[in-house]
């Protein structure tokens, strides 16, 4: 069971493509948005973050695989390759952080607490998100800056297995993540995001649940705004979780049609988180229906 070496590279640029576009589609909406004076929520605001992130994270990618695989000679000059590592790392740990902040910020909007630090909480949010976005970024970039200069080995390293060329271990090697990062950018986050919305989870099933018992109907207006933040939650946690998976898998050396797998998957990282928040948002769930719509008559006969 083989794959063809040329057939790999083409679906790791279409996926990361597919990212690229996708992404920078939510951050033209918002753009859009902005522009007719409309004024974007902190949930936005968030998610416009995420955007940018994924938008680096899918170019540098592209640009790695391409260099990788069609420009070999590339990848033996060191500051390319601690640019686009430090990039890569920067806009994972970027995107991976400000999920969380996304999670944390509708868990604090929908529950409603007895504490408070968490009522005050509550009111000031929206003017703390800004801060919240700006804490992910400085963390995120001194985090990579601190793996870039303490773990990055940028040596070769040949592999014995024939699906594997000396550039692809090399890349392997590159992009490994040190597990005490692992912990602090990708376990820390996964841990605040289950507990925020497996609390959501609950309280929005009790109180569905009295509503229905009470007046028959728990399927009101702002329900349905929480059930979408809680949607978009749970499916950003199980991705996260699979993510963290699928990092593990390349801290561990694998080879053959597994490698491939990983790389496959994790080049998707981007476009399924984009594609999350689009089904998130109203708005832009929306604006996407009505261009798939404009394109209808035109793709199909």
């Amino acid at each position: 069971m083989g794959w063809d070496i040329i057939t790999l590279p083409t679906i790791l640029i279409v996926d990361y493509i597919s990212g690229l576009v996708s992404n920078v589609f939510i951050l033209s909406v918002h753009f859009h948005c902005w522009l007719k004076g409309e004024t974007l929520s902190s949930s936005d605001l968030i998610i416009v973050g995420l955007a940018f992130s994924s938008i680096i994270y899918s170019l540098v990618k592209c640009s790695t695989c391409i260099i990788l695989f069609y420009s070999p000679g590339m990848s033996s000059l060191r500051p390319i390759i601690y640019t686009l590592c430090f990039t890569s790392i920067y806009s994972f740990y970027s995107s991976t952080w400000l999920g969380t902040c996304l999670c944390f910020f509708f868990y604090v909007k929908i529950i409603n607490f007895q504490s408070r630090f968490f009522s005050w909480l509550k009111m000031k949010i929206d003017t703390l998100v800004p801060w919240m976005i700006f804490a992910a970024e400085v963390f995120s970039v001194f985090n990579s800056l601190l793996y870039i200069f303490t773990y990055l080995d940028v040596n070769p390293v040949n592999s014995t297995d024939p699906f594997f060329s000396s550039q692809i271990s090399s890349c392997r090697t590159t992009y490994s993540f040190n597990p005490s990062f692992q912990i602090i950018n990708t376990f820390i986050p996964i841990l605040i995001a289950t507990v925020t919305t497996s609390h959501i989870i609950v309280s929005l099933y009790k109180h569905i649940h009295r509503m229905r018992q009470n007046i028959g109907d728990g399927d009101g207006p702002s329900l349905k705004v929480h059930k979408r933040a809680a949607f978009t939650m749970f499916h950003l946690l199980v991705f996260y979780i699979t993510v963290y998976g699928i990092t593990v898998g390349f801290v561990t050396p694998q080879g053959g049609v597994l490698g491939w797998i990983l790389y496959i998957l994790s080049s998707l990282y981007a476009f399924v988180q984009s594609i999350i928040l689009i089904l998130g948002n109203n708005r832009l769930l929306q604006t996407c229906v009505k261009i798939l719509n404009r394109l209808r008559p035109k793709i199909l006969p």
